[in-house]
């Protein structure tokens, strides 16, 4: 990195979001008062996740904080608790004088995102080691709890001093419970301020009515840099019209194969948002109409602990809300394995909620291994899944599946669901982009390259319609900007 003078504001993008979605990381130093030392901020300490197998998943993450300058990171700013924003963070233990900012909402979250991120990579090391590769934990379950420790808890919607010359402000976000825009105010020698906005992930609008607990996320239309997402930068949008006809669909499905047929519904949810969405949207459409003959099955441990976060993090009405929902007669949570194999022992059929989202871990396989070869059962799709799990392969149409151990053949029925994803979708995305002022340079950020370079193209047609120039960047690993 440059130490010159005149680089008194270095922007550099290190992380796996650089070139692809997950692993966030961005580095902006600042030239100190004395012309020689630095103060050192990152924008997120994302997990690499994705990868065809756990090795390469691991040799990512590895190569990955090998690149950053862990000891000489000052402070960590976060958008929010997904793991590809702050799973990392554990590998910054050993850095005596770090300081991690977040809300007091992502900072009761993050606590059990991240123990479960420990664990399941100390499980991958062990497995790894255990077919002869000889890798190293990158941390371990007591660097989590030293970092946690690092955490700050800071004011959402209010400026917030650093140093002399560096203020920030946390900005509400509509993408998750606990997510934040960031903006970043450093003065620099000459007295000018320049301004730098990272976005983190946006939330989407079309379906913000299932989407719960979330406040309108706002529009920063100034600033010198603004980091833009672009996870869905060449899908085509899905509307209001699309999603509501995906909840009338689920509905029949419910009404039809446990209802009127009494077999299995399971549907693999993320923990953290999906769960709890899920949660509420069934509460609120079935609440005077469930079968009562029939629960469903909140089963992860995980997502029960997140449930708890919530408890503890709404206020208000929110709370008074989400207690109707938690306390819902129809809803069983299931806290442990031992709980999960009576459950399934019993064979009763139920609607399953269950993490991982993917099937790639987590108590979701074992309900899977047992309603995929169930005829006349259903498994629904909400969100992605990569093409090495076993979410990926049951996608791809495969009538043979291995899940737990055990090759599975294919029986039940399959559907998949586009609407329940809460990034923002192309056009939110564009919305955002050409409301900005014609002096802000523009990086697109968090995206695969076609992602990038398809908003790209859309953004500079949007802005040439209101006669704008402004510069837009493509993000690329170890790119750096100076302001």
């Amino acid at each position: 990195m440059s130490k010159k003078k005149k680089d008194e504001i270095v922007v550099t993008f290190l992380g796996g979001q650089s070139e692809h979605v997950t692993g966030s990381s961005v580095l902006i130093s600042i030239l100190n008062e004395d012309g020689f030392t630095r103060t050192n901020i990152l924008v997120d300490l994302g997990l690499i996740q994705g990868g065809n197998t756990i090795l390469d998943d691991y040799k990512a993450n590895k190569e990955m904080l090998e690149n950053i300058p862990l000891n000489s990171i000052d402070y960590v700013i976060l958008t929010h608790e997904h793991i590809d924003h702050c799973g990392n963070l554990p590998a910054l233990s050993k850095n005596e004088k770090v300081e991690i900012i977040t809300n007091e909402k992502s900072y009761k979250i993050i606590k059990h995102l991240l123990q479960d991120t420990v664990f399941i990579h100390e499980r991958n090391v062990e497995y790894l080691n255990g077919k002869g590769y000889r890798v190293k934990h990158l941390y371990r379950e007591a660097d989590f709890w030293n970092i946690y420790d690092k955490i700050n808890i800071y004011e959402e919607n209010k400026m917030h001093q650093l140093t002399d010359k560096i203020s920030f402000r946390l900005l509400e976000n509509s993408h998750v419970v606990g997510a934040n825009q960031v903006e970043l105010f450093i003065k620099k020698s000459s007295g000018v301020v320049k301004k730098i906005l990272i976005t983190g992930d946006l939330g989407s609008v079309a379906n913000r009515g299932t989407q719960y607990f979330l406040s309108e996320q706002p529009m920063v239309n100034k600033a010198d840099l603004a980091i833009i997402e672009s996870t869905y930068g060449n899908k085509k949008p899905f509307i209001k019209k699309v999603v509501k006809e995906e909840r009338d669909s689920i509905v029949n499905n419910i009404k039809k194969y446990l209802f009127n047929n009494g077999k299995n519904i399971l549907i693999p949810c993320f923990s953290f948002g999906r769960t709890q969405n899920f949660m509420c949207w069934l509460y609120d459409t079935f609440k005077d109409s469930w079968n009562y003959k029939y629960k469903i099955i909140i089963d992860s441990t995980l997502s029960n602990k997140i449930n708890g976060a919530y408890d503890s993090i709404l206020q208000g009405e929110d709370l008074e809300y989400w207690n109707k929902v938690r306390n819902w007669g129809v809803f069983e949570y299931i806290k442990d394995y031992k709980s999960s194999l009576a459950f399934i022992s019993k064979k009763e059929p139920a609607l399953i909620l269950s993490s991982s989202g993917m099937l790639n871990n987590g108590r979701a396989v074992l309900h899977a291994e047992r309603v995929l070869g169930q005829t006349g059962a259903l498994i629904m799709f909400c969100g992605y899944c990569s093409q090495n799990t076993v979410g990926g392969q049951i996608l791809s149409g495969k009538d043979i599946i291995e899940v737990n151990g055990h090759t599975v053949q294919v029986r039940c029925d399959i559907k998949r669901y586009y609407t329940f994803s809460s990034h923002a979708q192309q056009d939110d995305l564009l919305n955002y982009i050409k409301q900005f002022s014609n002096n802000c340079t523009i990086v697109l950020h968090h995206g695969e390259s076609e992602a990038k370079e398809e908003l790209k193209r859309l953004a500079e047609e949007e802005l040439g319609k209101s006669c704008k120039t402004n510069k837009i960047i493509i993000s690329k690993k170890n790119m750096q900007i100076t302001l």
